[in-house]
């Protein structure tokens, strides 16, 4: 996030924690499988994704591994194989 900011691709960063950050509200809506696929929507979308993907990083940030799948595989490891009530097991 804090990379992102100083590039002009995410909020202010109001303060840092080492277990998460504060930063700016941008008022706007939640995009959905429908909204994502109207044309005015995915063009902005792909733009700003360019934007990032043309980003340059520097030695330091290249060393850094991608932690999507540590992070995701953190979350899914809190999902119980059963819940207590049956009810929620079934879903």
């Amino acid at each position: 996030m804090k990379f992102l900011h100083l590039n002009g691709l995410a909020p202010e960063i109001f303060a840092s924690f080492e277990n998460g950050i504060c930063y700016e509200f941008i008022h706007g809506e939640t995009l959905n499988t429908e909204t994502v696929k109207e044309e005015k929507i995915w063009k902005l979308v792909a733009v700003q994704m360019a934007k990032m993907h043309k980003l340059k990083l520097n030695k330091e940030q290249m060393k850094m591994e991608p932690m999507i799948k540590s992070k995701a595989e953190k979350y899914l490891n809190l999902i119980p194989e059963k819940f207590s009530n049956w009810e929620k097991s079934e879903r």
